[in-house]
């Protein structure tokens, strides 16, 4: 990949060296771009049909999430980048299926989540419920969630991370579908992961001795479909922003969308606000230091 050259972006914050305060500066100035009036409220419990979209998500504090990627931007723009996908997520799919959840870690975080959500899209009491990510690791705490999902009326459940922002929207509409005819729906990562898991009732033999986060996941996921009979559609492959590289690729997709938006929606859109932000995080630092004379 070809190195970018980018334009630093004022928003009220340095590329390189913030402080914690200044993140949650970020934060305020991020979620006041968002704040759509004419939100809708979801399908009420009972609903025959309930498609339920679940995000798994930390709390961004910087040096806990998006570490590898942190070893290249830094820990403070890292996090910062994750909040923007977070942000982006939450804005995007908020219309997405009948109910959605966010799915929070740590629980001593959920008022900072449930804030994030309001300052984004507003009223989300109509939008995003919150529920706690519980377990040991990541295989349990799928397997809670989806066990509370349908036991609170979900007919299927489709489940995503926070790594790909710029996820089309279509596959999520293409996993609905896919459910209809098949136990299981998987959407491959190009790490050998994947950035999405949907069923239409709980799987816990999915979730058992799975090698998370490693170029294994998908196809020891696949081997747990096919020993315990379950059908398997699968979504085209997408790909995870997890390093440098990945961050550039997401940038220029970005970018390119972005210069093809009209002016008046361009305005509002979340991938003008995410791509401003990677520009920042991507720039190199800032030299304040005077030569001696």
């Amino acid at each position: 990949m070809h190195p970018l050259d980018i334009e630093h972006v004022s928003n009220g914050f340095t590329a390189r060296g913030p402080t914690v305060d200044n993140l949650a500066k970020f934060h305020e100035d991020w979620s006041s771009h968002f704040n759509p009036s004419s939100a809708t409220a979801y399908a009420p419990s009972g609903h025959p049909e309930m498609k339920t979209l679940g995000v798994f998500a930390k709390y961004w504090e910087p040096g806990k999430v998006k570490t590898r990627l942190g070893r290249e931007i830094g820990a403070e723009n890292a996090a910062r980048v994750y909040l923007g996908f977070l942000s982006t997520l939450i804005q995007r799919f908020s219309e997405t299926g009948d109910r959605r959840t966010v799915v929070a870690s740590p629980p001593s975080h959920r008022l900072e989540f449930e804030n994030l959500v309001e300052r984004v899209i507003g009223r989300p009491q109509h939008k995003w419920d919150f529920a706690n990510q519980m377990g040991d690791d990541l295989g349990a705490r799928l397997l809670n969630h989806t066990e509370a999902a349908f036991s609170q009326g979900a007919s299927q459940l489709v489940l995503l991370g926070t790594d790909s922002p710029d996820l089309p929207r279509d596959y999520l509409n293409q996993a609905w579908q896919a459910l209809e005819t098949h136990d299981v729906v998987l959407g491959p990562a190009d790490d050998g992961g994947y950035y999405l898991i949907g069923t239409h009732q709980s799987q816990p033999g999915l979730f058992e001795n799975i090698p998370w986060s490693s170029p294994e996941t998908l196809t020891a996921t696949l081997e747990a479909a096919h020993r315990n009979a379950l059908s398997v559609a699968q979504l085209p492959p997408w790909y995870d922003v997890d390093d440098g590289l990945s961050l550039r690729r997401l940038f220029e997709g970005l970018t390119e969308r972005v210069q093809r938006l009209p002016k008046d929606i361009a305005e509002r859109h979340p991938f003008v606000e995410l791509q401003r932000l990677i520009a920042l995080c991507l720039a190199p630092p800032t030299n304040t230091s005077t030569s001696p004379s």
